[in-house]
């Protein structure tokens, strides 16, 4: 994991009210994904 993109006490998965696990993005791997064109810029992200 990229430490200079998320915390280290940032837990990798959440738990929604679904029961399904979710998996949790820092802004700065948001910005790392539209950088090299994973996600849109624009692109709506289920928080």
């Amino acid at each position: 994991m990229n430490s200079h993109l998320r915390p280290d006490d940032l837990p990798l998965v959440t738990q929604a009210a679904d029961g399904l696990p979710r998996r949790c993005f820092s802004v700065a791997e948001i910005e790392e994904m539209v950088r090299a064109g994973i996600i849109d810029e624009d692109e709506r992200i289920p928080a």
